[in-house]
């Protein structure tokens, strides 16, 4: 017995000792991260600054872009690692979203093409089966799997074709099912003997090639542990050498009740510099103040340069303390952009004091610590949201319009009035963010709004009973009003949002997820608050015209 009792306690010890060489490894990991996040944040956006300079020859230009993609490499490496961290300590999370999976593979399509184009090689995506627009699973790890496996591809093919082949299978009544994606290329293939390596940690099967091609050989691995978390698996199906490999990854998804299924998958993004893409924002956030929290010299030129560009007034403080009386001396600022780490006083320190005191303005951590904990800290800190350094200038952006209304300001409730103009695009107005403004053809802004659908047989049954029942979907909208309970009006317009899309009337389908994205913004902006019940009131309006439209229905011609 006493042995026993012996044994127990050595288990014992033995796992407190590798508890704290885990914990060990993960801080250890963390500050190397942030120390090496940190300059990377400069090179990227040096780097975009000069990309943005139009007076810059072609071969300089190529030569940056080369720099920002090789610092693009080291910081996914940067992240690889981290990941590697999580999963040998069992503290990787899947975290199952509804998104758009059509939109996502657009994405890794813009991602890839760049590379792509630069070995002179071909790229198709194509589905095999019906593909479901929306799905609920992680967006983030199945696009690190496929960024992975498609990085991997152009790395060893030198000439010829890669092709990602997807397929929706065993999709039931329950609406649960299996994505598969299959990537071949026409590359150097792998050796027989060198196949059960592929899924090893810092294993690159193909030696030959280690020399001339980059990775930490973490790529394969990782993604077949996140493959087989998603409820699937990834597996190397053939490989010949100097003809190409297959690789098949396999993920549980789930849809819902309204998801469109697409029959084949139309291109629609071209390469574009970094340049091209931030000298979209320029007047973006014009009238919009922030204040931007950072020690950093490097940062601080680089964001506010950036911010400036795009129209903002910025005010730049190098510590907590100033930080914290600069915002109540000026407490006009539209958003913060706060470093963590800070002298004098922290940002966890600083925002939790702001909130305490009632600062109710979006907060913003801008950062180097990346991992998942550090994010969770963040939120509960009272920080509005996060971004990981090196920051992407043009996430940056984004993340300050979405915060101060410029992409989803109240006046972009404009539907377009008939079926016909469905994909005209909005007109965005820079007027007061608190005002609604609905611009529609006086003749047609009492007509009918039909379904780009209306002539199609085959959807009229689902169409009559998606607008019948729109009285019952929107019932508690008024409760919801009355209540300020603005996170439960965000799900019914999130929710309508999906549906009017599915059933063709885009119109409703835009007014209700900008009426989303108010509600979501509401506890926050008052401005976005007084908005909503006139935006409710145009979406029961634009309801009642869909209405108006069935009435014709039953004498609509087949397909």
């Amino acid at each position: 017995m006493r042995e026993i009792e012996d044994y127990h306690r050595e288990i014992e010890e033995l796992r407190q000792e590798l508890e704290k060489a885990n914990s060990a490894q993960s801080r250890f990991l963390a500050n190397i991260s942030h120390e090496i996040r940190t300059p990377l944040s400069g090179i990227m956006g040096y780097t975009d600054q000069l990309l943005f300079d139009s007076s810059l020859d072609a071969q300089h230009r190529e030569k940056l872009i080369s720099i920002k993609r090789c610092a693009t490499h080291l910081t996914t490496i940067i992240g690889d690692i981290l990941d590697l961290s999580k999963i040998e300590a069992g503290k990787n999370q899947i975290k199952c979203v509804e998104f758009n999976f059509l939109k996502l593979l657009h994405e890794i399509a813009s991602v890839m093409e760049a590379r792509i184009r630069d070995k002179n090689l071909t790229f198709k995506i194509l589905f095999e089966t019906l593909i479901p627009e929306k799905l609920f699973s992680d967006p983030l790890r199945i696009r690190q799997i496929l960024i992975n496996l498609l990085g991997n591809a152009v790395k060893f093919t030198d000439k010829g074709v890669i092709t990602l082949r997807v397929a929706a299978k065993e999709f039931t009544d329950q609406l649960a099912g299996t994505i598969v994606l299959t990537v071949s290329d026409t590359g150097c293939g792998i050796e027989p003997e060198l196949r059960h390596e592929v899924f090893k940690r810092f294993s690159q099967a193909n030696h030959s090639f280690n020399r001339q091609s980059s990775g930490s050989g973490l790529g394969l691995y990782l993604s077949k542990n996140l493959a087989q978390q998603l409820g699937g698996d990834l597996q190397l199906i053939e490989s010949i050498p100097n003809e190409g490999s297959v690789f098949r990854c396999t993920f549980a998804a789930q849809v819902n009740e309204t998801s469109r299924f697409v029959s084949e998958f139309i291109p629609s993004s071209s390469f574009h510099d970094t340049a091209s893409d931030i000298k979209s924002f320029e007047g973006k956030l014009a009238g919009v103040k922030v204040l931007l929290v950072e020690d950093g010299l490097d940062n601080q030129r680089i964001f506010s340069y950036f911010l400036r560009l795009a129209g903002a007034t910025v005010r730049i403080e190098s510590n907590g303390a100033h930080a914290l009386e600069c915002i109540w001396e000026n407490k006009d600022f539209d958003v913060i952009l706060m470093d963590i780490q800070l002298p004098i006083m922290d940002g966890y320190t600083l925002t939790e004091e702001l909130r305490r005191q009632g600062y109710t303005q979006p907060i913003i951590a801008v950062t180097a610590h990346a991992l998942a904990e550090e994010k969770t800290r963040c939120l509960d800190s009272g920080f509005s949201d996060y971004l990981s350094k090196p920051v992407d200038i043009e996430k940056l952006i984004r993340t300050v319009m979405r915060y101060t209304g410029r992409e989803l300001s109240p006046n972009v409730l404009k539907p377009v009035p008939s079926a016909e103009k469905d994909d005209r695009p909005t007109r965005i107005s820079a007027e007061p963010k608190a005002k609604v403004e609905v611009e529609v053809e006086a003749e047609t802004e009492e007509g009918a709004i039909l379904s780009k659908y209306h002539q199609q047989a085959i959807y009229q049954p689902m169409i009559q009973a998606f607008v019948r029942g729109l009285d019952d979907r929107l019932a508690e909208t008024d409760s919801s009003l009355e209540k300020a309970d603005w996170d439960h009006l965000s799900r019914v317009m999130h929710q309508l949002k999906g549906a009017a899309a599915t059933y063709g009337y885009s119109i409703l389908s835009s007014a209700a997820g900008q009426l989303e994205n108010f509600a979501v913004l509401a506890p926050k902006n008052p401005a976005m608050a007084a908005a909503i019940p006139e935006g409710l009131q145009i979406i029961l309006k634009l309801c009642g015209r869909m209405k108006a439209g069935l009435a014709d229905m039953s004498h609509a011609p087949s397909p």
